[in-house]
C-alpha cells in the first residue's frame, strides 16, 4: 500500500518510514511535513475506530498539548476498511533528552534549571487540559512526550489514551512497570478503567526527573543488605529521597540534588505522590496543584555567585549544582559551550573541557583523627557492689573499700580504653587501605587524562598525523595503480614461462600488484619461481617515482579534516568517559571512607567518655 486516504477521501502517498513498533508503522507523507500516517499491523476493530473518532473530536481543542488523531486512514478511496490514522507531526526532542545531562547540553544548550521548571510547568498544564477533557493518558512514560526549544510539550502516540463516551470506556491497555502506579503493579491492565490518580503518579515522576536532572525517585542506595530495582522500589513506595527518619529501604545516591533544595510545599507534594498513602483515590497532587507550585518556584530563583549558569531556589542553603560539582567533579549546568561536549566541534579547542581535564586530581582523602569531643560530663558512679564481704569491708574500712571499688572501675575503664584505641587503629588502617586502593585505581585514568589533555590542548601533531595518513594512503594508491599496469606476461622472469603464467592467471595473478607470498603459495609453483616473482615485484617498486611534494587535493583536505574532527570527537568522548569514571571512582571511595569515618567518630566518642569517667574516678579516689 503506497497511497492512503483520509476521511474526506483525499489521497496521500506514503513517504519514508519514520518508526516501527508493536502496533504498527509510522510513515511520513509525500508533499507535507505537517502530518504522519500510522499504519496498524492489524486492521482496527469497530471499537478501535470508535475510539479513534472520539479522540479525533478532541484533536483541535488539544492541539497544543497532544498529537491526537486528526483523521481515520483508509487503504481505498471508498473508505471501506480503516488501516490507520493520520497524526500531526511533532518536532522537538524526547523529554528524556532534556533531563539527561549530556543530551541536554547537546539538544538544549541553553536549558538551565529555570528551563527545566518551565517544561515541568507546561507538562502539568498538558496533564490538566487532558484530564479536564475526561482523557486519561494511562501509559505515561518518557517515550511519548516531546519537548520543543521554547519549553512547550506535546504528547505523541496518543491513540492509546483512555477516553469515554456516554456508554463506553475505551481503556488504555498498555503500561510500563517503571511508570505504572504501585497500586496497578501485578494487575492485568487490559480493560482496566484507570483514573487521574494513576496518571498523576507518572506526572510526579516526570516532574521529579526534570527538577532532579534525571535522577529517578525510586533508584538509590539501599539502607539494608537488599538491593531494590526501581520497579520493586515503586511497589514498596521506597521513595529514595524521602527524609531519613522515615526509615525507608532506599536513600538518595551520592552526588545528586537533595530534597531540601526545593520549597517545603514541593517536598510535601512529592511525598504525597510516592508514599503509601498515595494509593488512596485523589491522594496524589493534581496537575493544577503542580502547575501552581511550579509557577511559584519559577519566581523564587537565584543565580549562583560563582557560576552564572547555576540557577536554584533562593531558599536553598547553598547552590546545589556547585555542591555536586565539588562532590563528584561533574557540572550539571556548565557554562554554555563547556563541560560535557556531545557535538562535533568546528575546531579541536574546547577550553572548558581542557581546563577540567587539567584540574582533575585525585581526592585528598585523609585518615580520620577526630578531635576530642567537647561538652562531655562524667557518667554517674555505678551502683555499689553488693554481697556480704563488700558490706563487711565497707563497715570495717570504708575508705579502703571505696578506694578498692573505684580503683577496680578505673582499671576496667583502662582495659576498655585500650580495646577501643586498638579498634580505632584497625579502622584507621582500613581507611588507609581504602585510600591506597583509590590511588592505585586512579593511576589508570590519570594516564588517560595526561594523554587527552596533551592531545586536546596541542592538536597540531594530531592534525599533522591525519594529513600524513591521508597523503601516505594517496601515495600507496598511486603505487598500487602503477603496479597494476606491470603485467607478468610483458616481462621475462626466470622460471616463469607460458605454462606457469597460465597457472598464475588461473589464480588471478596477472600483475605485480597481485603478487604476494600467500597468493603465490596457493598456486603450487616451486619456491625458486616464487622467489623470482617476489624479486621482480621489488624491481617494479624500485622503478616507481611518486610525485614530488604533492599538494593535497580538495577531496584529500576534506578527508584530513574529517579524520581530525573524528579523532577529536573520539578524544572528547573518551574524556567525558574518564570524567565519569573518575567521579564514580571518587564517589565509591568516598562512600567507603565515610562509612569507616562514621564508625571512628562513634567509638572516639565512647573513648572520650571513658577517659573522662576514668579521670573522674581517679579524682574521687583522692578525696
Amino acid at each position: 500500500m503506497s497511497v492512503v486516504y483520509d476521511e474526506s477521501k483525499t489521497p496521500f502517498r506514503l513517504g519514508p518510514r519514520l518508526a516501527s513498533g508493536g502496533q504498527g508503522v509510522v510513515w511520513r507523507l509525500e508533499g507535507t511535513d505537517a502530518y504522519l500516517f500510522k499504519q496498524y499491523h492489524q486492521s482496527p476493530t469497530n471499537r478501535d475506530s470508535s475510539k479513534h473518532r472520539l479522540l479525533r473530536a478532541q484533536s483541535t481543542s488539544l492541539i497544543n498539548v497532544a498529537a491526537l488523531p486528526i483523521s481515520l486512514g483508509f487503504g481505498d478511496s471508498h473508505l471501506n476498511s480503516q488501516t490507520g490514522i493520520f497524526l500531526p507531526y511533532v518536532g522537538g526532542f524526547e523529554i528524556f533528552e532534556l533531563y539527561g545531562t549530556r543530551s541536554r547540553i547537546q539538544r538544549f544548550p541553553n536549558g538551565n534549571f529555570k528551563f527545566l521548571i518551565r517544561v515541568a510547568y507546561n507538562l502539568a498544564v498538558a496533564f490538566e487540559e487532558l484530564h479536564n477533557k475526561g482523557i486519561i493518558i494511562g501509559d505515561v512514560n518518557e517515550q511519548n512526550i516531546k519537548v520543543m526549544p521554547d519549553a512547550t510539550v506535546r504528547f505523541i502516540d496518543c491513540d492509546s489514551f483512555q477516553i469515554r463516551d456516554a456508554a463506553t470506556v475505551y481503556t488504555s491497555d498498555v503500561g510500563t512497570p517503571l511508570w505504572t502506579a504501585p497500586e496497578l503493579h501485578g494487575i492485568n491492565l487490559t480493560g482496566l478503567e484507570r483514573d487521574e490518580n494513576h496518571d498523576l503518579f507518572g506526572l510526579s515522576q516526570l516532574i521529579f526527573l526534570l527538577l532532579f536532572t534525571g535522577r529517578h525517585p525510586f533508584s538509590g542506595v539501599p539502607r539494608t543488605n537488599k538491593q531494590l530495582q526501581p520497579e520493586e522500589a515503586i511497589q514498596q513506595h521506597a521513595f529514595a529521597f524521602a527524609p531519613k527518619e522515615m526509615d525507608l529501604p532506599l536513600g538518595p545516591p551520592p552526588g545528586c540534588p537533595q530534597l531540601d533544595m526545593l520549597p517545603e510545599a514541593i517536598r510535601s507534594a512529592f511525598l504525597r505522590a510516592f508514599l503509601k498513602e498515595s494509593v488512596k483515590p485523589g491522594a496524589r497532587p493534581k496537575a493544577r496543584e503542580w502547575r501552581i507550585l511550579l509557577e511559584k518556584l519559577s519566581g523564587e530563583l537565584s543565580s549562583c555567585s560563582h557560576t552564572s549558569s547555576h540557577v536554584f531556589w533562593k531558599g536553598s542553603a547553598r547552590c546545589p549544582w556547585c555542591q555536586i560539582a565539588r562532590d563528584v567533579g561533574v557540572d550539571i549546568f556548565p557554562p554554555r559551550g563547556g563541560n560535557l561536549p556531545t557535538v562535533l566541534p568546528t575546531s579541536a579547542s574546547d577550553n572548558s573541557l581542557i581546563n577540567r581535564l587539567r584540574n582533575l586530581r585525585p581526592f585528598d582523602f585523609q585518615i580520620t583523627r577526630p578531635p576530642p569531643v567537647l561538652g562531655l560530663v562524667a557518667s554517674a558512679i555505678p551502683t555499689e557492689p553488693k554481697g556480704l564481704l563488700h558490706a563487711l569491708h565497707k563497715i570495717i574500712s570504708p575508705n579502703t573499700w571505696r578506694k578498692n571499688w573505684l580503683t577496680k572501675l578505673v582499671e576496667d575503664g583502662k582495659v576498655q580504653l585500650q580495646k577501643i584505641e586498638a579498634e580505632i587503629k584497625v579502622l584507621q588502617h582500613e581507611q588507609q587501605s581504602i585510600i591506597l586502593s583509590y590511588k592505585r585505581e586512579y593511576a589508570v585514568p590519570s594516564m588517560q587524562i595526561t594523554k587527552l589533555t596533551k592531545l586536546l590542548s596541542q592538536p597540531g601533531p594530531l592534525q599533522a598525523s591525519c594529513a600524513a595518513e591521508v597523503m601516505d594512503e594517496a601515495k600507496a594508491n598511486e603505487l598500487l595503480h602503477f603496479l597494476q599496469r606491470m603485467y607478468i606476461r610483458h616481462d621475462a622472469i626466470p622460471q616463469i614461462g607460458p605454462a606457469r603464467r597460465a597457472t598464475l592467471s588461473s589464480f588471478m595473478i596477472e600483475t605485480a600488484a597481485d603478487i604476494d607470498s600467500r597468493s603465490l603459495a596457493r598456486c603450487g609453483i616451486p619456491s625458486n619461481a616464487i622467489y623470482n616473482l617476489l624479486e621482480w615485484k621489488k624491481e617494479q617498486i624500485a622503478r616507481f617515482k611518486p610525485k614530488a611534494n604533492p599538494q593535497p587535493t580538495v577531496v584529500q583536505l576534506r578527508e584530513i579534516e574529517l579524520r581530525f574532527r573524528t579523532k577529536i570527537k573520539a578524544a572528547q568522548e573518551e574524556a567525558a568517559t574518564v570524567e565519569t569514571s573518575v567521579a564514580r571512582l571518587t564517589r565509591d571511595a568516598h562512600e567507603k571512607h565515610q562509612a569507616v569515618e562514621r564508625r571512628i567518630f562513634q567509638i572516639c566518642r565512647q573513648k572520650d567518655q571513658i577517659a573522662i569517667d576514668i579521670l573522674a574516678r581517679e579524682n574521687q579516689i583522692r578525696i
